[in-house]
């Protein structure tokens, strides 16, 4: 499904212009980085909640040169959780 197929859905089951549905996704975006941004978390209805995590560092190997090397820690690193719901 394409984004435009989407907001077109999303407009006609709620009943209002795809603009309003488009404004709505973009801020809905917006803010979702932010949530992430800040280590919180945000339930999306009953399908995902979605959060910012803290990612430790840790040391990987370059695959083609075999060398290692060290991955330094990352604050806002994204996560989606899906519910049981979704997963069935």
């Amino acid at each position: 499904m394409t984004k435009n197929e989407m907001y077109t859905k999303i407009a006609e089951a709620s009943g209002v212009s795809k603009a309003n549905v488009e404004e709505v996704i973009k801020a809905l975006s917006d803010e979702l980085l932010e949530v992430i941004a800040a280590n919180d978390s945000f339930k999306l209805g009953d399908v995902v909640t979605i959060k910012g995590v803290d990612k430790p560092a840790r040391t990987c190997r370059n695959p083609r040169t075999g060398e290692t090397i060290e991955i330094p820690p990352r604050s806002g690193a994204p996560k989606a959780v899906f519910s049981k719901k979704a997963r069935e």
